[in-house]
């Protein structure tokens, strides 16, 4: 199945091209077949990957705070955030998915390793977020006629 990767500049978030064919990738560029080649720029400052499939089904948001917690000698509790905006982590579940779509996310799984962050754009609100997989499994459940359901967490990379 077919699947779309979008160049990213990672400093302002804006779709540089999204219609590519023959990505070639080297320590200090990126070409492709379309309009633009980046050259001298570390390859850490591109992003190319995007996860495209929405859930079929909900899916659960957690925001958290790093708030570091201080009690003092008098018992009063003091608290101050450690992180300037929260950080956002997502419970994905495809629900009796095909198995060409589902072949399709476990490749992409695969091949971050959950180690690369890629963007993922929230159905809810429309908000792109960089994130990674939070753990080192993703499930997946035949559920019968070439049919699966598929669930995992994302977690935001700030």
């Amino acid at each position: 199945m077919p699947f779309t990767i979008n160049v990213v500049d990672s400093n302002t978030d804006q779709v540089i091209d999204s219609n590519i064919v023959n990505v070639v990738i080297t320590a200090t560029s990126i070409s492709y077949a379309g309009s633009i080649t980046a050259t001298a720029a570390p390859a850490s400052s591109y992003e190319i990957f995007a996860f495209t499939w929405t859930p079929d089904a909900s899916f659960s948001q957690i925001i958290g705070y790093n708030t570091l917690i201080t009690n003092t000698t008098y018992g009063k509790e003091r608290r101050r955030n450690k992180w300037a905006t929260p950080k956002h982590s997502f419970s994905l579940q495809f629900i009796n998915i095909a198995g060409t779509t589902a072949s399709d996310i476990i490749e992409f799984y695969d091949t971050k390793h959950n180690l690369q962050t890629f963007y993922w754009s929230n159905p809810d609100d429309g908000v792109k977020y960089k994130v990674r997989f939070s753990e080192n499994t993703i499930t997946q459940e035949y559920t019968g006629e070439d049919n699966y359901n598929i669930t995992f967490d994302l977690v935001e990379v700030l």
